[in-house]
């Protein structure tokens, strides 16, 4: 339901009750006729890029059903005792030049007799078509259906796009992607864009990147621009060329870090809360107040603002090293920091992933890591007073401004999303994100009212969830 369907979120409770005491709620599951359908719903749409003539169109509902039901079937079964994760592709081998291969490309290996597409020939390849870095490749035709031709190495620099990682990541052809991550969970994607995921019975579809969102802008601008002013101050006093930093630059690094703790938490299977307090609260939070208890918190010294400082430290070589070719004018950023092999800013990269870590580290203590904006570290094992009743109202948001949204009761997570409600509706300026002990993952703040709600889906790789 969205807001043209009924917006207003007491209407919508009632419906829900009224759901609830006639017995007309819809407990029906979705299939993979299901997910077909949003995948050809959705396939026009997916793509900013010019499709190729092989890829403008998918085959037919039922002829699609069939693809996307083998590979669901696989994924019930075991081989050797092993689970089935596996990608598939619907594309043709001349997508691909045969002398390109990771990490710059994707490199196919064709079978001289073309394989049949079922659940047998699929289960027995899905060992050597390992999930981080290969895929099977299916084509179609109205007169054979559809035959692995062979498989596709593609490396694992992809992976990146949902961990977090500073290496570039070679594009996706056009063409359909099925990522059978577990069982009974498939997820479909239109080169690098993901369509639509079954997975527990429902059809996940996928909003923008809530970190891109214009509220997330507003929230970070302030911070964002101390690092820039802190960069421009290291600028001004240097000796020799300097290239300009862009800063765009400093958010995409900071998704970078995120993302990477939110998978090192998953990886952990342990679940843990990140808290985000606004800086005029952090003498609250260290003392003693009715909002949280902290078990651990740091002293302030130069450590707590590490991630800030890192960040700094990147563009300054960035642009002593661009700037070496004496070139002041030239404008870097993410592409030329990706391309870059100098050796301090390699060091640079690994202490940003390495201060990701130790942050996914602190997290398995019970209690809330806590920062203050910017990602400022407080402290960790932060105990919040108070929960969220379970018949409260809260808003999921069905978009990544939150305009699109539905209000449901709270029942349905444990305690520890419980917790991040109620601090999110007691301190408005707070955001949390929530990792659970099976990697579902929301991002929480208050908003227009209401507790309000992003799901971020994880992403299931040979038994660790990436984000």
């Amino acid at each position: 339901m969205s807001k043209s369907d009924t917006s207003d979120p007491v209407e919508q409770y009632a419906i829900i009750e009224a759901s609830r005491r006639f017995g007309t709620l819809s407990m029906k599951h979705s299939y993979p006729h299901d997910l077909s359908d949003a995948v050809l719903r959705l396939w026009h749409t997916s793509s900013a890029l010019e499709p190729s003539e092989e890829y403008r169109t998918l085959p037919d509902g039922g002829t699609l059903e069939g693809l996307i039901s083998t590979c669901y079937q696989v994924s019930m079964m075991t081989e050797e005792t092993r689970a089935q994760r596996f990608r598939v592709m619907l594309c043709d081998p001349f997508e691909f030049p045969p002398e390109v291969g990771p990490p710059h490309g994707h490199l196919r290996f064709v079978f001289r007799e073309p394989r049949a597409f079922n659940e047998y020939e699929v289960l027995k390849l899905s060992p050597a078509s390992e999930f981080e870095s290969s895929l099977i490749g299916v084509c179609h035709d109205s007169a054979e259906g559809f035959r692995i031709w062979g498989l596709i190495n593609s490396g694992t620099r992809w992976i990146q796009a949902f961990r977090g990682g500073s290496k570039a990541v070679t594009p996706m052809p056009d063409a359909l992607v099925l990522d059978i991550t577990a069982p009974g969970s498939i997820r479909a994607s239109r080169g690098a864009r993901m369509l639509a995921q079954l997975s527990g019975g429902r059809i996940i579809l996928p909003h923008a990147n809530v970190l891109h969102s214009r509220w997330v802008a507003q929230r970070t601008a302030s911070f964002f621009r101390v690092i820039m002013d802190a960069h421009l101050a290291h600028r001004a006093r240097a000796e020799g060329v300097w290239a300009t930093v862009n800063q765009t630059l400093i958010p995409r690094l900071y998704e970078q870090v995120i993302k990477r703790i939110i998978s090192s938490i998953r990886n952990r299977k342990h679940g843990g809360t990140i808290v985000i307090f606004p800086p005029n609260l952090i003498q609250t939070i260290a003392s003693p107040n009715p909002q949280i208890f902290m078990k651990y918190v740091f002293r302030d010294e130069a450590p707590m603002r590490r991630l800030p400082f890192l960040i700094v430290g990147i563009m300054n070589e960035l642009a002593r090293h661009y700037g070496a070719f004496g070139t002041p004018e030239r404008v870097v950023g993410w592409s030329e920091y990706v391309a870059c092999n100098h050796e301090t800013l390699l060091e640079l990269d690994e202490a940003l992933f390495e201060y990701a870590r130790f942050i996914a580290n602190l997290s398995t203590v019970d209690g809330a890591v806590v920062f203050a904006k910017g990602l400022e570290l407080i402290g960790f094992g932060g105990v919040i007073k108070g929960a969220f009743g379970k018949e409260d109202l809260i808003a999921r948001a069905l978009d990544a401004e939150g305009e699109e949204r539905v209000y449901e009761p709270a029942e349905g997570v444990g305690t520890r999303h419980l917790a991040a409600y109620h601090l999110c509706r007691e301190v408005e300026d707070v955001l949390a994100i929530v990792i659970s002990q099976d990697g579902h993952t929301r991002l929480v703040r208050w908003m227009d009212g209401y507790v309000t709600c992003w799901d971020i889906q994880p992403m299931t790789i040979a038994g660790q969830e990436l984000s």
